[in-house]
């Protein structure tokens, strides 16, 4: 058998193994985002239309098509999707590896040497990628698409084959997140610029850019018909005046490039600068800088493991594999060193932002921890018992509760509500991305049968409601605790959990008539 076939295969067993062991160690975390998704789907699968509350006006709540498309089907075949969509989250975790490890068998076309077992390892050992696996979030479907269309773009310019399937797979990219688009025009453009077998095949160039193109022009349509919109309503909720949210950007970019992101970009910088120059070098640093620009100008993400980042991932690893195989070449030993350095880093600073979810993870129960207990999902269980069914409930955040439960909802984010994704940003509230906007009045003059702030409250906290009226209380929800009508309108409800170190506990209205309790 071939050397390098025996490496290969060593190296994919070893990188599966390795990964799983991680996800396993710290897949502790449930992601309420999911959940939004998931509500979507189900409508969707039951008629009422891609509609966060069947029978009201259509709001765009979601930003991944087709990832709720494909959880709608799930959902036709009677699969539960909290189940599924974790399962096909980590389905498309593996296959990532897998296809870099493809990716990486390209650069064989310049260096027969490279080892496809480096690149592969660099994603395993990574724990931000191990912790969105088990997610039930489009993330590992995106970043999957983005290294497919790759590997389709550089086998079509060596071939000099038409472009159309990985303009397609571009377009399902398009279709999954929206910097897709983002992605496919800039790789696109740059790998053709770099490439010498296709620059002067401009007919190419546009039949490979015409699909994504395509996509995301049929996709803008569709939203602006069904919607009324050209965006997604989670892209007002979130965005505010230009720029004002770059400094929490920033910060989110500081703690990617300490938590392994910033040794990954020097690599990727240095494989621009050395000669003779590795190929693709150019379009994977100006596609990184790009979308690094780009994550920042939207403020980051809230949730932990750097989600906006993984997308961005294996571009940088495979150039920085490169830069790691030429030490390798020339100097075995310092590259070597420089090899196993990387690795290492990128476990071990990787693992801050994520090592908390180590509780609760499944190797931990496994070794004798408590089962975690998902307080949001069995509030929205008890919800779905002792509330009317045309109850209506407020939501921070907007999730599982309404998945659960069933109930007509009010997002008091406005990730799913129009109007106050509307609302300016207050400055004072910079704190969590995507978190800036409310309007406590408006909600209030809707009437909701029940208030939902967290969803959870410590079991040895003081009572209820002198929680409730405490300054120091709930932080972001402080708006709506002290406003008159609520403090007259709502009362506290605790229920006592059997498990956990919380109780559920949200609020009832008691105007007017409320819903059955």
């Amino acid at each position: 058998m071939d050397d390098n076939l025996k490496r290969d295969r060593f190296g994919v067993l070893i990188s599966i193994l390795l990964f799983i062991f991680l996800v396993l160690s710290i897949d502790g975390y449930s992601n309420d985002d999911a959940a939004i998704s998931y509500r979507y789907a189900k409508n969707l699968a039951e008629g009422y239309g891609l509609v966060y509350n069947p029978g009201l006006s259509p709001v765009e709540g979601y930003t991944n098509f087709l990832w709720t498309i494909l959880l709608s089907w799930v959902y036709r075949l009677k699969l539960p999707l909290l189940e599924s969509g974790a399962f096909l989250s980590a389905l498309f975790s593996i296959l990532l590896i897998l296809f870099v490890g493809v990716w990486g068998r390209r650069q064989r076309r310049v260096n027969r040497r490279f080892s496809i077992s480096y690149p592969m390892l660099a994603i395993a050992v990574f724990p931000p990628v191990a912790f969105w696996a088990l997610s039930g979030m489009e993330t590992a479907l995106f970043t999957w698409l983005l290294v497919t269309a790759s590997i389709l773009i550089s086998l079509e310019m060596r071939r000099n084959r038409s472009g159309y399937y990985s303009g397609f797979v571009w377009g399902l990219a398009v279709l999954t997140r929206p910097e897709g688009i983002l992605f496919a025009v800039i790789i696109i453009l740059l790998s053709w610029m770099e490439s010498k077998e296709s620059r002067h095949r401009a007919s190419i160039l546009v039949r490979r850019l015409s699909v994504p193109v395509l996509f995301f022009a049929l996709h803008l349509l569709f939203r602006r018909q069904y919607y009324g919109l050209w965006f997604p309503n989670t892209f007002y909720a979130k965005t505010g005046t230009a720029g004002s949210l770059i400094p929490l950007g920033l910060t989110y970019l500081v703690g990617f490039m300490k938590s392994g992101g910033g040794a990954l970009l020097f690599l990727c910088i240095l494989a621009v600068a050395i000669r003779p120059r590795i190929q693709g070098a150019w379009t994977v640093l100006v596609t990184t800088l790009v979308y690094i620009f780009y994550v920042v100008y939207a403020g980051g993400d809230w949730m932990p493991g750097y989600r906006f980042f993984v997308p961005i991932l294996p571009f940088m690893i495979i150039s920085a594999s490169a830069v790691l195989q030429k030490f390798r070449l020339s100097q075995p030993a310092f590259g070597f060193f420089l090899s196993v350095l990387l690795l290492v880093h990128l476990g071990y600073s990787g693992f801050g932002p994520v090592q908390k979810y180590m509780t609760g993870s499944t190797l931990h129960r496994l070794a004798g921890g408590t089962e975690p207990v998902d307080v949001l999902k069995e509030l929205g269980l008890h919800l779905r018992e002792v509330a009317d069914p045309l109850a209506t409930i407020a939501v921070l955040p907007a999730g599982k509760v309404p998945y659960y439960s069933g109930l007509r909802t009010i997002d008091m984010r406005g990730l799913c509500d129009r109007h106050i994704a509307d609302k300016p940003i207050d400055r004072m509230r910079l704190t969590m991305p995507g978190h800036h906007k409310r309007d406590p009045e408006y909600v209030l003059s809707l009437k909701p049968d029940y208030i939902v702030l967290t969803g959870a409250i410590p079991k040895k906290d003081i009572p209820i409601g002198e929680r409730a009226g405490s300054a120091g209380a709930m932080l972001d929800r402080l708006d709506i605790l002290a406003l008159p009508e609520f403090q007259e309108c709502y009362e506290p409800v605790r229920i006592p959990m059997e498990q956990g170190e919380k109780d559920l506990y949200y609020f009832r209205r008691t105007c007017g008539n409320p819903g059955r309790d």
